[in-house]
């Protein structure tokens, strides 16, 4: 009788081994995918982070050339108005005595 039973589940067994053993490899596929698509994610992850600081170096770079290039035109530009305000002011004023006698 028992060993009719052990016959039995032998059988059992190995009537289901491929279905075990497929089963068995599509849980080692579906961690294997798992772990390739964390992979992916964290490549993707440092070079998002990567082209963040470089972007940001850049922009800090572009923006102190900016700034100075606006101060350095905001600069002349109140020279020259001052200019003109110096000239109008001498118009209305009129020619001094020496420029008046030569």
């Amino acid at each position: 009788m028992e060993i009719e039973m052990e016959k039995r589940k032998m059988n059992i067994v190995y009537l289901n081994k491929w279905a075990l053993i497929k089963e068995k490899r599509e849980e080692m596929e579906r961690v294997c995918n798992n772990i390739r698509i964390v992979k992916q994610r964290k490549n993707v992850l440092t070079k998002a982070i990567c082209s963040f600081h470089i972007i940001n170096k850049m922009y800090k770079i572009f923006n102190k050339r900016r700034t100075a290039v606006l101060l350095y035109k905001r600069i002349n530009l109140s020279v020259y108005k001052l200019s003109l305000k110096l000239r109008r002011f001498l118009r209305k004023k009129g020619p001094t005595k020496e420029k008046r006698a030569i």
